[in-house]
């Protein structure tokens, strides 16, 4: 009916199949290698760390980061609704500030060593040094806001305030970088919740939350939830991988 009111009810638009439907067939050197509908990385990254339905919440933090719940249910709200594999849906909110906005703050840091001391050191470099310093901190009130770039989630306007004499360090500024981060992901967390059912434990996935266990331990105080990473550091690979499987052993025929 939308499509309609549009005026779009005369374009043609391909058949939404299952996943494990084959939509055609590759030949080459006498050999048939079966097509199936491609799929979105985001779900192939979550598919990969094995969600359970309803009761785990999803956090990736990579470049950006989305967190989401898998649910059998169709529900609108504060949230995007993406279709999922298995017949379920993805409650989703993306965007949200994370390594694209911390590699400000790196930056800033590997201008300093260039401009004040003549060294420039490479990003990895950097971290590792902020990582050991990170793991001293416990808290600080030092408050960061990382909203570095405009976003569909996140009012614009990052910036450090409530410095004082004592506070104004690295480990603090990025301290205050995560808190900032976790506490986004615990506001839009409170939003993917199923009705009748209790979130049970928070699984990340992403290159910075493996990089960064200061940033787990404080998801997981924050939560106050179990809090682990997906099993696989290739996610997404691994989700393909999976539906690969399922396609192999228990193809569909396109209708």
């Amino acid at each position: 009916s939308v499509i309609c009111k549009l005026g779009f009810e005369r374009l043609i638009f391909p058949e939404l199949v299952h996943e494990n439907t084959m939509c055609g067939v590759f030949r080459t050197e006498g050999k048939a290698v079966g097509l199936y509908p491609a799929v979105a990385d985001h779900q192939a990254a979550m598919y990969g760390a094995f969600l359970t339905p309803e009761t785990d919440l999803a956090i990736n933090i990579g470049t950006g980061s989305q967190i989401c719940v898998a649910s059998h249910q169709l529900a609108f709200g504060g949230f995007e609704v993406r279709p999922f594999f298995e017949k379920q849906y993805l409650r989703a909110v993306c965007h949200i500030p994370a390594g694209r906005a911390l590699k400000v703050l790196v930056d800033f840091i590997r201008d300093i060593g260039v401009k004040v001391y003549d060294i420039e050191k490479k990003e990895d470099e950097i971290w590792s040094r902020i990582n050991a310093y990170l793991d001293k901190v416990n808290e600080t009130d030092l408050d960061v806001n990382i909203s570095f770039f405009k976003t569909s989630v996140v009012p614009y306007g990052g910036g450090v305030k409530n410095i004082n004499e004592n506070n104004l360090n690295v480990e603090n500024l990025f301290h205050g970088a995560f808190r900032n981060m976790v506490q986004n992901y615990y506001d839009f967390g409170n939003k993917m919740k199923v009705p009748g059912k209790v979130i049970e434990r928070v699984i990340c996935t992403g290159g910075i939350v493996r990089k960064n266990p200061v940033l787990l331990g404080l998801i997981e105080k924050k939560f106050g939830l179990p809090c682990r990473l997906a099993p696989y550091s290739e996610d997404t690979l691994y989700g393909l991988l999976r539906i690969a499987a399922a396609a192999a052993g228990n193809p569909e025929k396109p209708k």
